[in-house]
């Protein structure tokens, strides 16, 4: 996200976060269970076949902690769900979903880094989407600080602060207020960088799958190397240079369990690349479509702040209103509001700056029909533009807001912080 222009002008105020899990709060307000909140219980009745309960987690991924649970219970993972994924390097509440399970099994887990703070039957699974907002406390630190140990591993650690000084206590307070007010309130709806992974290529990936370049786009997951563990860049480097998939998977450590799938698979058929990606779970080659889809709205937004044009609709797009909670509501067409644009697919029929966009990728329309891998055609959706900061405040170096699903708290601060 180095290079997509701000919104505000005036100048950031550096610094760090995530410095400790405890310095990221995230509370989600959730469809089924309102407003969560960490450290305490929820108590409520209901029946039903699935088990819903108030899933509390401390430097663990929402995948992490639901692999954990499961294995606890004895049951399968695919029996797990959540409405959204959570941030890693932070402490974090959401409601999740145990299908079979029953409250008395949820309740009596005791797992490090996880809390059950509630548990109840319901006749509703959850699926993603299944959230409203989210409410995040954010410390902010004026000066880096050396990473500690869950920062080095965590798929969302930025890039150490601007080198330049932080604002000092007296000025803090209007930087802020002065950035908010020119904000009017909102943020480019960009995606964060935890969209697009440690090693940052996931949209690159994507990219490669929409085009067919499946060897480029199974080479790249294997060999791209990144903000990782040094025995996992190490094995990636040596299977760039040799090319041999035999050897790889023996070198290749066991958490890296998708990555030794692919290589057990091309140690036996070395060009069947196709064959290899089948071999992986459903989900993950189309979560690297995703990401390369959402690099592409990131790339259209880049331009439109660019050319001040974020705040009038283009061909294709349209306004819309806002939901009880303050959020955009992008079922609800209105005269004015938050402008809709356009997730591209093949269904979508991209206007003149998005083919500005498509032409500097390379790409069309017509690559999201993935027919050689029909699992992994998009068809496109809608996301706004801008994101408004609800119940903003910042107080003793802390920021508090809340923010619609899907947005992201790493590009509402970035404007604060323009590091």
């Amino acid at each position: 996200m180095d290079d997509l222009p701000y919104l505000s002008r005036p100048k950031g105020i550096g610094g760090s976060l995530k410095n400790s899990p405890e310095d990221f709060l995230v509370e989600e307000i959730s469809p089924y269970a309102g407003e969560l909140h960490i450290d305490s219980p929820q108590k409520r009745e209901g029946k039903g076949k699935n088990c819903h309960f108030v899933l509390q987690k401390r430097s663990l991924t929402t995948s992490e902690a639901l692999v954990q649970i499961s294995h606890a219970l004895c049951i399968s993972k695919s029996r797990m769900s959540v409405g959204g994924q959570k941030d890693k390097n932070a402490l974090t509440v959401q409601l999740a979903c145990a299908q079979g399970a029953t409250p008395p099994q949820i309740l009596a887990l005791h797992i490090p880094n996880i809390k059950i703070l509630g548990a109840w039957g319901s006749p509703s699974q959850l699926k993603i989407g299944d959230v409203i907002g989210n409410k995040f406390t954010i410390k902010w630190h004026a000066e880096d600080k050396e990473a500690s140990p869950d920062k080095k591993i965590s798929k969302n650690s930025q890039k150490p602060a601007s080198k330049k000084p932080a604002a000092t206590n007296a000025s803090l307070d209007a930087k802020v207020s002065s950035i908010f007010k020119e904000l009017n309130g909102m943020f480019p709806n960009y995606f964060g960088p935890q969209r697009f992974g440690m090693r940052k290529n996931t949209h690159k990936i994507g990219k490669f799958l929409l085009q067919g370049k499946f060897q480029k786009a199974v080479l790249s997951y294997l060999t791209d190397t990144g903000d990782e563990r040094p025995d996992f860049t190490n094995a990636r480097t040596e299977l760039a240079q040799t090319q041999d998939y035999a050897v790889a998977l023996k070198n290749f450590p066991p958490p890296l369990t998708h990555e030794r799938t692919l290589l057990a698979h091309l140690a036996e058929f070395p060009y069947d690349f196709v064959g290899a990606l089948h071999k992986l779970p459903n989900k993950l080659p189309l979560l690297f479509v995703n990401a390369y889809q959402s690099h592409l709205f990131n790339e259209c937004l880049s331009l439109r702040i660019k050319k001040k044009t974020y705040a009038k609709c283009e061909e294709g797009e349209y306004f819309c209103t806002t939901n009880e909670s303050g959020f955009p509501d992008i079922q609800k067409k209105s005269p004015s509001g938050f402008v809709v644009s356009k997730l591209l697919g093949f269904d979508s029929i991209p206007n003149a700056l998005e083919k500005e966009i498509l032409e500097k990728e390379e790409i069309s329309i017509s690559n999201f029909t993935v027919r050689s891998f029909p699992s992994l055609s998009l068809k496109g959706s809608c996301r706004t533009l801008l994101s408004p900061l609800a119940n903003f405040s910042f107080k003793e170096n802390v920021f508090s807001f809340s923010l619609a699903s899907g947005s992201y708290a790493t590009s509402a601060m970035r404007e604060f912080m323009k590091n």
